[in-house]
């Protein structure tokens, strides 16, 4: 097993990238050890994670007032198919006739109850 990790069993008839990899792969024996994690990472303290927490909260946050999204929620798009314009005519009128019928009714009872009382001359 060996033998087929260093590449010594590759005959004259093999590919020249297989021999490049073998090479590249026994390259990787010299490479110096690298540093332990302690190394990498300095030492973090509670104060001084907390520090970094509110330093990235204070960089990150962004006004809602400007951004895009809410300018849009506050505008309306045009609407210029015929369709809609239809609908919000229909509904408009449907809306209106309920009110009108209401009214009309009311102004009936409102005259019926209002209504002079006749007096009979004999």
């Amino acid at each position: 097993m060996f033998r087929w990790l260093t590449g010594q069993h590759i005959n004259h008839e093999s590919s020249s990238t297989l021999k490049c990899f073998f090479m590249f792969m026994n390259s990787l024996k010299n490479l110096p050890i690298p540093k332990p994690l302690s190394e990498w990472c300095p030492v973090m303290t509670p104060e001084l994670i907390q520090e970094k927490i509110e330093t990235r909260k204070r960089n990150l946050k962004i006004d809602r007032k400007n951004t895009t999204k809410y300018q849009r929620k506050l505008t309306s798009a045009p609407d210029e198919r015929p369709s809609s314009k239809y609908m919000g005519i229909t509904g408009a009128l449907v809306i209106s006739l309920i009110a009108g019928f209401i009214v009309c009714i009311d102004l009936v009872n409102f005259s019926k109850r209002f209504k002079p009382a006749r007096v009979k001359i004999e």
